[in-house]
């Protein structure tokens, strides 16, 4: 918003101004065609006021393909200027300031055809001490632009601008004299004194600068003008593309921590892979953010930060581990679960909310809103599939097609397969039927298996599979139901992949 300064216009053939202490002008404007006396029995002050001016403009951009948004970007650009309105003091005549206090003239453009006259110190409440003081205005420009756009996974932030401060000096035109006993006080801009005065003196109305150079009872005080400039850019992931590292960076070192330090009991293995991967994620994701700079990663992951990180994602993995089996059978067969005791499962989701809230610093109730919704997403995940969400790409089977899914408790569930005497989840991606062709999305084709390679995905055809099965059992199984329930089924597991890894690059608020 601008704002502009109202004016006071006083124009006579003559002017006789009298106060009997101060006398205040604001960027007033006297002019007269005779003589101009202005008398102060005090402090005689001529102000300037300011006018600003403010713009701005704002703009935003999207870019989609087919409904979808993949880039978005925004910028602003304002300008702000404040421009100072001075006294303006005219005359044909005589001009004649007398004050009995100080003479404040603040960048006051004074033209007197008959020779001016400013006095201070003077009059019955004369102060031994009066000064004369020209005090220099500033005009200030600043101007910015900052842009941001924001492409899935990294986002670039660009700010540049300028801050610059010009001074005027109060000009006088026509000739005349100072006279305070306090001396008289002038403001310049910083430099060189001689440089300065050389330089302001050769322009209109400056003249008199060089007459008060030559005078002993002159104060002269050098004002610092600001003349910025800057231009930066600053880049890196965004908390979708760091969470996507981290949930690759989970993938590719699941059970290393514990194999590191020796544990072997079922929380400390899991407190001790979570901090190792909580560790590897933020060493990853500083290192792009620092575009490669292998010193400045280190700098970063020596701070408290990382070990703090590290104590939240092992914290929350102990207790989640804890309670993972509260309610739940394990069905020896399969190593599924079934949820037999909702009370206890309830008890088990309420305390495992309370430690990533906690742990993690939650202290709004979107806070606390975003941990309960993931928790509840990994909590329906392992109620469908029978286990957690597993980030791993699937592993092959030996025959890509599975023709019956295991039926447990009305749950329907995709087999796994036993590598090295652990279960692992085999490709799930595609029809569970024979593919005629090579570019179909059948298990194990090469459509299958590229989209295998993506964190997550075959978690998601694990889930999606089962409830294709229960939907084929009720003979609702169509191409409506089955792209309809890709959604829900993407959400349902993203949000418990997040649920699981969040927290190893959880910054405690």
């Amino acid at each position: 918003m601008s704002t502009t300064a109202l004016l006071t216009e006083l124009t006579a053939t003559s002017v006789s101004v009298s106060a009997g202490n101060e006398l205040n002008t604001y960027g007033t404007r006297v002019s007269s065609g005779g003589r101009v006396s202005l008398q102060a029995g005090g402090a005689a002050n001529y102000y300037a006021v300011y006018d600003q001016t403010n713009n701005r403009d704002d703009s935003t951009k999207t870019r989609s393909f087919f409904g979808i948004q993949y880039s978005k970007s925004r910028s602003s650009s304002s300008s702000i200027e404040n421009t100072p309105l001075v006294t303006r003091l005219q005359s044909q005549a005589e001009l004649v300031s007398n004050s009995g206090g100080d003479t404040l003239l603040q960048g006051t453009q004074v033209s007197a055809g008959g020779g001016y006259a400013f006095n201070a110190g003077v009059g019955e409440k004369a102060r031994a001490d009066a000064r004369i003081i020209l005090e220099g205005v500033k005009t200030t420009v600043q101007q910015s632009r900052t842009s941001k756009s924001d492409a899935v996974v990294w986002q670039t932030l660009t700010n540049s601008g300028s801050n610059t401060e010009t001074l005027a000096l109060p000009s006088f035109a026509g000739g005349g004299t100072f006279s305070a006993p306090g001396g008289i006080s002038v403001q310049i801009p910083e430099g060189n004194f001689k440089n300065q005065i050389q330089t302001l003196s050769q322009q209109p109305g400056m003249g008199y600068l060089n007459d008060l150079a030559a005078r002993k009872d002159v104060n002269w005080q050098a004002v610092k003008l600001a003349n910025d400039q800057w231009n930066y850019s600053q880049s890196g992931l965004t908390p979708a593309g760091a969470a996507l590292i981290g949930l690759a960076v989970a993938m590719a070192t699941g059970g290393t921590g514990a194999s590191l330090i020796g544990t072997t009991g079922t929380v400390s293995t899991a407190a001790a892979n979570a901090a190792f991967t909580s560790l590897a994620a933020q060493a990853s994701i500083t290192l792009i953010n620092n575009k490669g700079d292998v010193g400045k990663t280190l700098k970063e992951l020596g701070n408290s930060h990382t070990v703090k990180n590290m104590i939240i994602a092992a914290g929350v993995a102990g207790v989640t581990t804890y309670t993972a089996d509260w309610g739940r059978t394990v069905l020896t067969d399969t190593g599924n679960t079934l949820v037999t005791d909702w009370a206890k499962r309830s008890q088990a989701y309420a305390l495992n909310t309370a430690a990533k809230g906690i742990l993690s610093g939650s202290n709004s109730s979107s806070d606390w809103w975003t941990v309960a919704a993931l928790g509840l997403s990994g909590e329906a995940y392992q109620y469908q599939a029978g286990r957690g969400a597993d980030v791993r790409p699937g592993v092959d089977r030996a025959d890509p097609v599975v023709d019956k899914l295991d039926n447990e408790g009305g749950l329907y569930r995709m087999t796994r397969v036993m590598v090295n005497g652990v279960l692992r989840e085999g490709k799930n991606i595609g029809h569970n039927e024979q593919c005629m062709s090579i570019v179909s999305i059948c298990h194990g084709t090469p459509i299958s298996n590229a989209l295998n390679i993506l964190p997550g995905f075959n978690a998601f055809a694990t889930l999606h599979d089962g409830w294709g099965e229960w939907m084929a059992q009720g003979k609702t199984w169509n191409t409506a139901t089955n792209i309809g329930s890709m959604p829900p089924a993407l959400i349902v597991n993203y949000g418990a992949l997040l649920d699981q890894y969040r927290y190893i690059n959880a910054r405690r608020k």
